[in-house]
């Protein structure tokens, strides 16, 4: 009669087991994306707060990525982990949580398109560090039709200056005028104004025209830029490269000297510059100054 009983009990726990571990497991998902939640949306966020919140958001994917429950806390995991892992250049891994993200959305058709922006953005931005420049118009392309879709879409200001930046690269500089101006555009309707921004993205168009060798219109923009007092030092050089790009050595070495930083591509735009003048012994101290900045930079790399 015991052995009956301890047998029905036996029986009784292997039925209940999976249920109990069922209903722990969804305790535990909605408790560790609460947790994640909290680290992530910190006010001050910090290393160790960003790798608790990340390591809580994969456990929620662990628990999750089998289960045809919550898609949408599942979706939002996956982004903010590919986030966290771009945040300390696991670009690849990051990557992974992106396309994930997004092939959710293919098999579940139950998550709003717009969720997706940050996915599309987000991988086109990865495949662009990778130099994989393809894959990345690929995904800011997607991620522009979104845009187009609900034109007042959160952060669609990046995308285009993104999209400039690749254009840029890429030697498309009438397109990416295009996109660095509908990037400023939005910027500069919103309130209050964010002046890094602006001066971020007219300095860019300067930069295109430059290349484009409009250099009266650059000149013009960087100058216009230097009253906001932000990157000031850089416009100086950028500057100074107009004139002398434009073949105005004198004018570019007044704003080339006023750029109070140093590099090697500072160096080599003064060495240009007095070479333009046939100055060739400040041509060469400015040359072996550009070299010694080369070597003092590779050496450090190696510690």
């Amino acid at each position: 009669m015991r052995r009956q009983i301890l047998l029905l009990i036996i029986l009784s726990l292997v039925v209940l087991i999976p249920h109990s571990q069922k209903k722990i497991s969804s305790v535990n998902y909605q408790n560790l994306y609460k947790y994640a939640e909290q680290q992530y949306n910190r006010v001050t966020p910090t290393h160790v707060s960003d790798s608790l919140a990340l390591s809580a958001y994969q456990k929620v994917i662990l628990l999750l990525s089998n289960s045809a429950d919550n898609d949408s806390i599942l979706f939002d995991s996956y982004v903010k982990s590919g986030i966290l892992k771009m945040s300390e250049q696991q670009n690849s891994a990051a990557l992974h949580d992106f396309i994930q993200s997004i092939q959710l959305f293919r098999k579940k058709k139950n998550i709003p398109d717009s969720a997706f922006f940050k996915s599309y953005l987000y991988a086109g931005s990865i495949h662009y560090f990778l130099y994989n420049f393809d894959s990345a118009l690929y995904y800011y392309t997607k991620a522009e039709d979104l845009v187009n879709a609900k034109p007042l879409l959160y952060e669609s200001e990046r995308l285009y200056n993104k999209l400039g930046v690749l254009f840029y690269e890429t030697g498309d500089y009438v397109k990416s005028i295009q996109y660095f101006e509908k990037a400023l555009s939005i910027v500069e309707l919103q309130r209050p104004k964010d002046v890094f921004f602006i001066v971020n993205y007219r300095n860019n168009i300067a930069s295109a025209l430059r290349k484009l060798r409009r250099f009266k219109e650059a000149t013009i923009i960087y100058k216009s830029l230097l009253s906001y007092n932000v990157n000031k030092q850089e416009l100086y050089h950028n500057i100074g490269v107009s004139f002398l790009d434009a073949g105005e050595p004198a004018k570019a070495l007044t704003y080339l000297q006023q750029a109070q930083y140093n590099s090697q591509g500072k160096y080599n735009d003064l060495a240009r510059a007095y070479i333009t003048l046939n100055q060739y012994d400040s041509a060469n101290y400015f040359l072996e100054k550009a070299l010694s900045y080369h070597v003092g930079k590779s050496v450090s790399k190696k510690y």
